[in-house]
């Protein structure tokens, strides 16, 4: 039997909304994040999603949460599938990273 896997990026999170970098930080969704997460359940309702499965930071497994409300499923929570940790950037707003890191950023 063919099975499909559709990715989903976490909704917005705070450090999204404050342009900084998270990586491993573990940030919450903002309210706009939890309205995109439920968004996004209820598009994927017209597939037959059997399994969600997320990391263990806070906003990929509260988006992960509501969308399995929405489609009445219970996320596995797997860390291995964490977003890349990047260093010494961590913490830091995009802005600063243009300004004094751009060789590097490019």
């Amino acid at each position: 039997m063919l099975k499909n896997l559709y990715l989903c990026r976490h909704g917005e999170s705070e450090y999204n909304a404050k342009k900084i970098i998270q990586g491993h930080i573990d940030t919450f969704l903002t309210p706009k994040g939890i309205f995109q997460a439920r968004l996004a359940g209820e598009q994927l309702k017209k597939y037959s999603i059997q399994k969600i499965y997320t990391s263990d930071l806070r906003r990929a497994y509260q988006t992960a949460t509501v969308i399995g409300d929405v489609l009445g499923i219970e996320p596995v929570v797997d860390k291995r599938i964490r977003e890349m940790h990047f260093g010494k950037w961590e913490g830091l707003a995009y802005e600063i990273i243009y300004k004094d890191h751009t060789q590097l950023w490019n």
